[in-house]
């Protein structure tokens, strides 16, 4: 459950990639995985609103000095607004480029 929250800020980024990279199928088939990712990414965030996750260290550069994630209240309400705008954002922008002519 620890590494929940470095999951999510990092799964779409490594999807991304890996959908850019199999640019070669249809349209179809890289609109239906780009809204698999982003379903996937969005129950994943409601799984970390509904756990405890506890801070997470990154990097450690000195005993003093630390790069971590520590989700707070007004980042889950922001996580929560989200992860229920972004599916929606990506099924209206990928019926909307249908329209486009280079679309690979």
């Amino acid at each position: 459950m620890e590494l929940l929250l470095p999951l999510v800020i990092c799964l779409p980024f490594v999807a991304g990639f890996v959908i850019y990279l199999i640019r070669g199928l249809s349209y179809r088939a890289l609109t239906g995985a780009t809204m698999g990712v982003t379903l996937l990414v969005s129950a994943l965030c409601w799984a970390l609103l509904f756990s405890d996750p506890k801070q997470v260290e990154l990097i450690r550069f000195a005993p003093n000095l630390v790069f971590l994630l520590r989700p707070d209240g007004l980042g889950r309400f922001f996580v929560g607004i989200v992860s229920v705008l972004w599916p929606l954002t990506v099924l209206y922008a990928c019926s909307y480029m249908e329209q486009e002519a280079h679309l690979q």
